[in-house]
């Protein structure tokens, strides 16, 4: 019989009210950013009173309605740009997991159990999809509070034509950027303990068929244990693979630069906050749910009971 404790269910209900009002803070910011008028500027020689001061009022240039053909990265893009390594990885584990391959290679004997490991798949996928919502949520809490408070104009000549309207104030952070580094920074970090647990574990002796026998199924076993047992002898090769997601957070990054929607401060603050976001909120928040998921929920005599 499998038993569990009833801190999963309190864990998870509350993160999930959590989240709730993270979204309900967000809906509030976006309709006070359209209640509030937002930070009306006057440009020297663009609006001008019978004395010679320069006024903030109605714009008397016409507005540009598509100021750019195609952006290189829409909001989309660099939301499943930083998402794409957890895809892989929830589809790697589905397909790995239940191969007996890897099983008989990798899994002590006593957590064969298909129950066993299936079970505990869906315990760490409740937890990453409640870690992914949760910095998901604060990276965008963050970034929408910046650009509401400093209100600095885009680098481009159509935010000075239309100097009224929000959306051309929102340059400070960039949003693109932060939520793509969160996302990829929390997979590097992740990843990266795994790969230290393989080497911890000299699993890269050859006459060792599998990893000492742990008490619970670790979490390390998620996060592509099977790629980084094969690649632990090169451990600069696994750590490359790890961080390599970087690289796609980077060029969204990149692209809001030079399609001069953001200036290079505005992405490197972007990048920070995302880091900030993904140690914090995520690897420390979740480090003992997703590295000990069933030492985290379940019962001692859950391994005797299942075979």
């Amino acid at each position: 019989m499998i038993c569990f404790k009833n801190t999963w269910y309190m864990t998870s209900l509350l993160d999930w009210v959590i989240i709730l009002i993270i979204a309900i803070s967000l809906i509030f910011i976006v309709l006070l950013e359209e209640w509030i008028p937002h930070h009306n500027t006057c440009l020297p020689g663009y609006d001008v009173d019978s004395e010679g001061n320069f006024i903030c009022g109605e714009n008397r240039n016409p507005l540009w309605q598509n100021p750019f053909v195609k952006l290189s990265v829409t909001s989309f893009d660099a939301t499943l740009i930083g998402l794409a390594p957890f895809f892989v990885l929830f589809l790697f584990n589905l397909l790995v997991w239940n191969i007996p391959f890897f099983k008989n290679k990798l899994i002590p004997p006593k957590v064969k159990s298909n129950l066993y490991i299936n079970t505990s798949l869906l315990l760490w996928c409740d937890v990453m999809v409640r870690c992914i919502l949760f910095i998901a949520g604060m990276t965008t809490l963050f970034t929408h509070i910046l650009k509401f408070v400093t209100g600095l104009p885009r680098p481009n000549a159509y935010a000075l034509v239309d100097t009224n309207r929000p959306q051309e104030r929102y340059s400070f952070v960039s949003g693109h950027t932060a939520i793509a580094y969160t996302y990829t920074w929390l997979f590097g970090i992740l990843s990266s303990k795994s790969i230290n647990y393989c080497i911890s574990k000299n699993m890269i002796l050859p006459n060792q068929e599998r990893p000492q026998e742990v008490e619970y199924f670790n979490g390390n076993y998620w996060f592509l244990l099977p790629l980084w047992q094969k690649l632990s002898y090169v451990p600069s090769l696994c750590y490359m693979l790890a961080w390599a997601p970087v690289c796609g957070a980077t060029y969204v990054g990149v692209s809001r630069i030079i399609e001069y929607w953001h200036s290079d401060v505005d992405c490197v603050a972007g990048a920070l906050v995302g880091i900030f976001c993904a140690y914090f909120f995520g690897y420390l928040r979740y480090y003992n749910e997703i590295y000990g998921v069933r030492t985290y929920y379940s019962c001692p005599e859950i391994i005797t009971n299942i075979v």
